[in-house]
């Protein structure tokens, strides 16, 4: 079972819906654009881009397989070289993470308004909402992962994939 092999290395448990997935997942894009939904306020927007979604093998052979704190596994990557990170910390262990790789929570509004002229509705209410001290606390550890989902199975599921053709 190809999980097997990633529970082994890391010493650590994978949770029961990615194992499965993992049991039937040989290719690693999709058939269009794909996205998901992304449930916390980010300077990203209330999406992210996915283009290659790994299989077991590409995984064991990633750069970034074992280096991560918080205890990620990198199971995603877009062509921003942005990722989706599976948790197998205790407290969040099988929640989607998208992380941004630009560390966007960082950047002051000087820096937003020069890189996108045309700020998005969303990046203006996440400014804002910054500005004024109410953006959520979240641990250091965390400050660029956003939460996309509470188990892979609501992740996949919540994929939306625009065909090729439609564009």
């Amino acid at each position: 079972m190809p999980s097997e092999t990633i529970e082994k290395l890391l010493g650590l448990s994978l949770p029961e819906d990615y194992k499965l997935f993992l049991t039937s997942h040989t290719k690693s894009g999709f058939d269009g654009d794909a996205t998901y939904p992304l449930k916390e306020i980010t300077p990203l927007g209330d999406s992210a881009v996915i283009d290659l979604l790994h299989t077991a093998e590409e995984i064991i052979k990633s750069e970034y397989f074992g280096f991560s704190s918080p205890r990620m596994l990198f199971i995603g990557d877009n062509l921003f070289g942005s990722s989706t990170c599976l948790c197998l910390e205790e407290d969040r262990f099988g929640h989607v993470y998208y992380y941004d790789i630009g560390g966007r929570s960082s950047w002051d509004d000087d820096t937003f308004r020069s890189m996108f002229p045309n700020l998005a509705p969303e990046l203006k209410n996440y400014l804002e909402t910054r500005r004024v001290g109410e953006l959520p606390q979240k641990d250091e550890a965390f400050a660029n992962f956003y939460l996309s989902a509470t188990s892979f199975t609501d992740f996949y599921e919540s994929i939306v994939i625009q065909d090729f053709e439609d564009e």
